[in-house]
């Protein structure tokens, strides 16, 4: 018995820590695809007025079908990009395909551990689920809050440290067309609007997690 109630911790406690993984990644699809938010931005830092000649709009859609798209190896609009913009954006496609993997990896790894809390827990799965539902979104909306005020208190160094991890030194470092169209401003807002969305996210984890608990709580009341 003892055994088991220890498997089932185990469980919780993983499910628990993919609950920051999903929701970050989700976020980060949903924002890093979404082409109205390219227009709103674009508009915000008069990036339209910057190239009174060329289709931003059509360039911004080729480029995030290229990032998408795991087949396609060269980018529509070559002329816009420079060889050495290309090489990077090359770089950032199979760093966004990584990010993808991963979040299917995380919603499998949720799904399968879900699969074996019902299997060990069996009745007793409606005590657990309010608690990994409360305590994911409390870490979540913990460590989002941390990168929340490093993001706005010191993006450049944030911003600097992902590349350096990621990245070759030196080929994400430009002064060419692919820094006025997605200029630092950009990519602040972005990573802002992914923290924030994860926040509002935790936060209604958390009111679900509690409202579950509180459910459970009076329906033992009133047997």
């Amino acid at each position: 018995m003892e055994k088991r109630k220890l498997l089932i911790w185990v469980v919780a406690i993983l499910l628990i820590i993919h609950i920051p993984l999903f929701l970050y990644l989700l976020n980060f699809m949903l924002t890093a695809f979404n082409e109205n938010y390219y227009k709103s931005e674009f508009q915000r830092y008069g990036i339209y007025n910057k190239f009174p000649n060329e289709d931003v709009g059509k360039i911004n859609h080729d480029l995030l079908s290229y990032l998408k798209n795991d087949k396609t190896q060269n980018l529509v609009n070559i002329d816009f990009f420079n060889e050495r913009e290309r090489g990077h954006l090359l770089d950032v496609k199979n760093l966004i395909h990584k990010f993808i993997l991963f979040f299917y990896i995380a919603v499998f790894d949720i799904i399968f551990l879900i699969i074996i809390l019902v299997y060990l827990a069996k009745k007793e799965i409606k005590k657990y689920i309010p608690i990994i539902l409360i305590w994911g979104g409390v870490l979540n909306f913990v460590g989002a809050s941390l990168f929340y005020l490093l993001i706005k208190f010191n993006f450049n160094w944030i911003f600097g440290l992902f590349h350096k991890t990621f990245f070759k030194p030196g080929s994400w470092i430009f002064d060419t067309n692919i820094v006025e169209l997605y200029p630092s401003g950009f990519f602040y807002d972005v990573a802002s609007k992914i923290v924030l969305n994860a926040l509002i996210m935790a936060f209604m984890v958390i009111i679900i997690g509690l409202c579950l608990y509180k459910s459970i709580k009076n329906k033992k009341i009133y047997k």
